[in-house]
């Protein structure tokens, strides 16, 4: 089994020494389990014994995460607070930590921290990028494994090397302060023929999420046809919107008329000119990844997934958690499906999906056609609701 320890000085020695390539016959790989439900990445993890429960892989974070209702039936200690850094803002948390942590039965790691975050009632931890970026590591979504190489790697028959782009990070104050390599995976996609630098986000479920300075730079907020589609990060909701546009290319590889989700161009708590926005799962999970930290490289072999028809809200309905934690309507698209079915603006969502919100949204982004139907309450009362989904951009 692997620790952190491990995986973290070969991180170190990678990065310093890129090497030609594989060569030779690999050593057998570590695998995990892993899986792909509502566009979100995750695989079993276990806390001080205790689990497994299901956590999230997400290369865009530098930390864990742990959902603090979680954390507190878990029995995780609290410990201090810190500042944490989100897509709304900086925001002060409380920090819970672990004595062992072990993902996958397969990496270990040993007095672990964890920032508390509400990531949905999908999945209550996430896992930082250094499990993806110390050895060489291989994603095959199909066969549902991660597998981790230890010396080699995998035959690279039919991938193509991608490049990844590289920062530096300043963290500390004046007496302390550092300069590290940014943990982050960055890459160029070309959007309706420009090219933008983005972070490969496991942790995000769109296909393309772009921040403010690119949303004002290429004047895509006042799109014709456009639907609501606010997120959440670990600090917090922000306003977007979802706009269809014509080709987004990884790679060699396009996805025809994709949906790209954009940030309310207003808001400056977050965003810079230097990374245009998230490239995340529902791009990701088309591809077969083979990530070698040694030669800063990513590889990519389109798998059957490419041709998958994007996912998208066909029912109207503008949903977010309120103070009490509850799916809350907080808007309403006029003549959509929600509309007709006679949802209103302040309704309390009852989803009847065993995974809760996560399930409920998922639902909704169904094809033309299907039928979604749910509870709402309304002054108290409940109320079944049935409705018709279609296509609304």
């Amino acid at each position: 089994m692997f620790t952190r320890r491990s995986l973290t000085a070969a991180l170190a020695a990678g990065l310093a020494a890129p090497t030609a390539g594989f060569a030779g016959q690999p050593p057998a790989p570590t695998r995990l389990p892993i899986r792909v439900s509502y566009n979100r990445l995750w695989t079993p993890v276990k806390l001080d014994g205790k689990g497994p429960f299901r956590f999230m892989i997400d290369t865009g974070a530098d930390d864990y995460v742990v959902d603090p209702g979680f954390a507190e039936e878990t029995g995780l200690k609290k410990t201090l607070s810190r500042d944490v850094a989100g897509l709304v803002g900086d925001e002060n948390r409380n920090v819970y930590w672990a004595a062992q942590v072990v993902i996958g039965d397969a990496l270990k790691d040993q007095n672990v921290t964890m920032i508390s975050g509400h990531l949905g009632d999908f999945v209550v931890g996430a896992i930082p990028a250094w499990v993806l970026g110390a050895f060489t590591t291989e994603l095959d979504f199909p066969a549902g494994e991660m597998r981790i190489y230890d010396g080699g790697g995998p035959p690279l028959d039919g991938f193509e090397r991608v490049r990844l782009a590289h920062r530096e990070r300043r963290l500390g104050g004046h007496l302390n302060a550092a300069t590290i390599v940014d943990p982050s995976l960055m890459t160029d996609v070309v959007l309706n023929g420009k090219t933008l630098r983005v972070c490969i986000d496991t942790g995000s479920p769109n296909a393309l999420t772009l921040y403010p300075p690119a949303v004002r730079r290429m004047g895509l907020w006042n799109a014709d046809k456009w639907l609501p589609s606010p997120g959440r990060g670990v600090t917090g909701a922000f306003d977007g919107r979802t706009v269809r546009l014509d080709t987004l290319q990884f790679g060699g590889s396009t996805l025809e008329r994709p949906l790209i989700n954009l940030i309310d161009p207003t808001r400056t708590s977050y965003g810079s000119e230097e990374i245009d926005g998230l490239l995340g799962m529902d791009m990701i999970r088309r591809f077969n990844l083979v990530l070698d930290a040694k030669q800063h490289a990513l590889w990519l072999k389109p798998n059957p997934m490419l041709g998958q028809v994007q996912r998208f809200d066909r029912s109207g309905l503008h949903c977010a958690p309120d103070a009490d934690r509850r799916l809350r309507v907080v808007a309403v698209m006029p003549a959509s499906p929600a509309a007709k079915s006679g949802v209103e603006k302040g309704d309390v969502v009852l989803p009847h999906s065993k995974d809760g919100a996560m399930g409920f949204w998922w639902a909704l982004s169904g094809g033309p056609g299907e039928v979604v139907q749910f509870d709402i309450e309304r002054n108290g009362e409940v109320q079944p609701v049935q409705l018709v989904l279609k296509d609304l951009i």
